[in-house]
C-alpha cells in the first residue's frame, strides 16, 4: 500500500510525462509492439538492448516536477536582476519601519534561497530589509553550462545585487549557511582588505557549513560528482528524486528530517533550468576551499565585527566535536592577540543537523535574535563556555534544547 501511494504521488508530480501523454507513454503505445516483434527473432541480450535504449531515452527526457504552490508563490514574489548577461533571482522584503538594519541571507548547497522561507517572517520583525538570492547555478537563477563556477564570482554577484538595490554604502548583516558560509568568508576577506566598492559588513552569522576543509566530510555522491571525471556528466543525468532524497536525508540528523514535500521542493529547485546538469561543476567549490583555505579561514581571525555561529551538531558532514572545537580555536586565535576583541558567540541546537533553518526554524530565529549587533562603545561579547560544549545526547525528537552562550565584557570599535 505504501509503495502504491508513493507511485501515485510520483505520477502526480511528473504529470503528463507519466500520466498518459508524455514521452514514455508515447513510446509504449507506438513502438513497444514493434520492438517485441523484432525481439522474438534475436538473442535475449539484443531484446534487452532494444528495450533499454528507448526506455533510457525516455527517462532522460522526464521533465522537472511541477512547482508546489508554496514554491511557485516564492518565485512569483521574487525578482530578477542581470549580472554579466545572466539572470539572478532574489527576494527583497521590507520589515520593521524605522529600523536601519539590513540582513542578507546566503543559502547552501545544493538548494536555494527558499531554504529561508520559514524564518523569513521572523526576520522581518527584526530588520528593515531582508534580502536573499539564488546563487548562479542554483534555484531560479540561470545555470549556464559549460561554466566555471567559483566562490569569487558568487561573492561578486552578492556585491552587484546590493549595488542594484542601492545599498552599496549601507552596513550589512550577513546570515549564511553551508555553501553560503564560504561566500561570506570571501566577502569578509574583501571587507578586511578595505577594498573600494566592496560590501561593508556590520555582523556575520554562520551556520552549518564546511568552513574548515580538514573537518568537512562530503557525501559519497558528492565525491563521485566532484572527482568523477567523465563519469560525472553521466551521473548528473541519471540522478533522480529518489537518489537525491536518500542521499541528502541523513545529513539532517535523526530527529529533524524534512518532510517528503520539502524534499520535493528542493528537488524541483535543482531541476529548474536543468540544474542537475551543473551540480558537478558547482561542487568544485570543495576543491576551491582547499586551495584558498588560508585566505578564507584566515578571514575569521583578528576580526573587528561580531561573528556568530548557529550549529546543529548532528550534522555528519561537519561532525561534532571536531568542527566546533576548530571553530573555537580560530575565533580564540582572532581575539586573544588583539586589543579590539569583538563578539564571538555560538548557539548550539542539540538535536539539529545540517539545515536547522528549515527543520527547527523557531530556534534559529530565537538564536539569531539573541545575538547582539550594536558594535559601538562598551558592549557585551559572548562566547560558548567549555561546560556548554559537553556532548549532551538527545532526549527525544520533540525536546529541542538551545544552548545559549554566556557573556564576557569587551570593547569593540
Amino acid at each position: 500500500m505504501v509503495r502504491r501511494d508513493r507511485l501515485r504521488r510520483m505520477v502526480n508530480r511528473y504529470g503528463d510525462c507519466i500520466a498518459g501523454r508524455g514521452v514514455l507513454t508515447f513510446f509504449l503505445v507506438n513502438f513497444l509492439p514493434w520492438f517485441i516483434r523484432r525481439a522474438r527473432m534475436r538473442e535475449w541480450w539484443v531484446q534487452v538492448g532494444l528495450l533499454a535504449v528507448p526506455l533510457l531515452a525516455a527517462y532522460l527526457h522526464i521533465p522537472p516536477p511541477q512547482l508546489s504552490p508554496a514554491l511557485h508563490s516564492w518565485k512569483s514574489s521574487g525578482k530578477f536582476f542581470t549580472y554579466k548577461g545572466l539572470r539572478i533571482f532574489y527576494q527583497d522584503s521590507v520589515g520593521v519601519v524605522g529600523s536601519p538594519e539590513i540582513v542578507v541571507l546566503l543559502h547552501g548547497f545544493p538548494t536555494s534561497s527558499y531554504d529561508w522561507y520559514k524564518i523569513w517572517e521572523g526576520l522581518t520583525l527584526r530588520f528593515h530589509r531582508v534580502i536573499a538570492l539564488d546563487f548562479l547555478g542554483f534555484g531560479f537563477s540561470d545555470k549556464p553550462r559549460p561554466h566555471h563556477y567559483s566562490i569569487f564570482e558568487q561573492a561578486s554577484i552578492v556585491e552587484a545585487l546590493l549595488r542594484h538595490l542601492g545599498l552599496q554604502n549601507r552596513r550589512i548583516n550577513l546570515l549564511s549557511h553551508d555553501y553560503g558560509d564560504i561566500v561570506a568568508q570571501e566577502l569578509l576577506y574583501r571587507f578586511k582588505q578595505n577594498r573600494s566598492g566592496r560590501l561593508t559588513i556590520k555582523s556575520l552569522c554562520l551556520s552549518n557549513g564546511g568552513i574548515f576543509p580538514e573537518t568537512h566530510r562530503p557525501l559519497l555522491l558528492q565525491k563521485l560528482l566532484k572527482d568523477g571525471g567523465m563519469l560525472s556528466p553521466i551521473l548528473t543525468r541519471l540522478m533522480n528524486f529518489f537518489v537525491f532524497s536518500r542521499g541528502l536525508t541523513p545529513v539532517f540528523g535523526p530527529y529533524t528530517r524534512p518532510s517528503e514535500s520539502e524534499l520535493w521542493d528542493m528537488w524541483a529547485g535543482i531541476r529548474n533550468n536543468d540544474g542537475n546538469l551543473v551540480i558537478d561543476s558547482l561542487l568544485q567549490y570543495i576543491n576551491q576551499r582547499k586551495k584558498f583555505r588560508r585566505r578564507w579561514v584566515g578571514a575569521l581571525a583578528s576580526v573587528t565585527i561580531p561573528i556568530h555561529f548557529i550549529y546543529g551538531p548532528l550534522d555528519p558532514v561537519n561532525p561534532y566535536p571536531e568542527f566546533l572545537e576548530l571553530y573555537r580555536l580560530w575565533t580564540d586565535r582572532g581575539s586573544t592577540g588583539h586589543q579590539n576583541e569583538c563578539f564571538m558567540s555560538t548557539c548550539s541546537l542539540q538535536e539539529a543537523g545540517l539545515l536547522p533553518m528549515l527543520t527547527v526554524f523557531q530556534w534559529v530565529v530565537r538564536c539569531f535574535h539573541h545575538f547582539p549587533y550594536n558594535t559601538r562603545g562598551t558592549t557585551q561579547a559572548t562566547r560558548q563556555s567549555g561546560q556548554q560544549l559537553e556532548d549532551r545526547r538527545p532526549a527525544g525528537p520533540t525536546e529541542l534544547r538551545s544552548v545559549m552562550p554566556r557573556t564576557l565584557p569587551t570593547r569593540c570599535p
